[in-house]
């Protein structure tokens, strides 16, 4: 069986995870952050917990030789919450900035 579609939707997923991630960094690099809400902290977790359960599902899967159709699911959910990662991610990332500029223009 071959599972060569899986792996590629496991760097696709990391692609997107890693571009999140620069996303971030570049939005927040050297500015005053805003303290993150609990619920948005869980909410990321959430969805952290979700691609890695199905990558890891994925990988169980392979090992016990399970058909390459079904691995493949596990991938599609993967690949899904990558993108939501993302999307998400790249939503929030300007919200964490303290908006001190815009205030003192109000004044």
């Amino acid at each position: 069986m071959t599972y060569q579609g899986f792996w590629g939707m496991t760097v696709m997923t990391l692609v997107l995870l890693g571009h999140g991630l620069f996303v971030l960094r570049k939005n927040i690099k050297g500015k005053e952050l805003i303290e993150i809400p609990p619920k948005v902290k869980m909410f990321f977790g959430i969805l952290g917990g979700l691609c890695a359960a199905s990558f890891i599902a994925g990988v169980v899967m392979i090992l016990c030789s399970v058909a390459s159709e079904t691995v493949h699911v596990a991938g599609l959910v993967m690949l899904g919450m990558g993108f939501v990662v993302n999307n998400q991610v790249r939503k929030f990332a300007p919200l964490l900035v303290k908006q001190e500029e815009e205030e003192e223009i109000h004044e």
